[in-house]
């Protein structure tokens, strides 16, 4: 209760000292549950996606459903034109989708879609061969 505002809250909770994961390792309910807290935990779980309304949201379902067909693009572009142009890896494209893929919600997502997808070639072989 120490910051006004989320900015500072934000410098301290991810300084070098981590606060936040320290007190997530603790399980240090108080401090973990403060809003400012939940904040940056929600942002970290859902990326981009954490403060986005509907519109937003769907653009980034959009990029997540395109993007087996984009991201070879990404690359090709990245490699041809961005590197020739010396823009970093981390401030590519590519590199941007690659940040939205890995957050951990979409990473959740992939798994269920996979498993769910297994379990449907599962069910059908047993249905053909049983």
């Amino acid at each position: 209760n120490h910051c006004d505002k989320m900015f500072e809250a934000r410098e301290m909770l991810i300084s070098s000292t981590n606060l936040l994961k320290t007190a997530t390792n603790r399980v240090k309910k108080k401090f973990i549950s403060h809003p400012f807290s939940q904040q940056i935990i929600n942002e970290r779980w859902f990326g981009e996606t954490a403060n986005r309304l509907f519109y937003g949201k769907s653009v980034i379902a959009l990029k997540y459903i395109t993007s087996p067909i984009v991201m070879p693009l990404l690359f090709l572009k990245f490699l041809l034109i961005d590197v020739c142009k010396g823009v970093p890896f981390m401030e590519s494209s590519f590199s941007n989708l690659l940040r939205m893929l890995f957050t951990p919600c979409l990473c959740f997502a992939t798994d269920a879609f996979n498993f769910l997808g297994f379990l449907a070639v599962l069910i059908a072989c047993l249905m053909e061969f049983g």
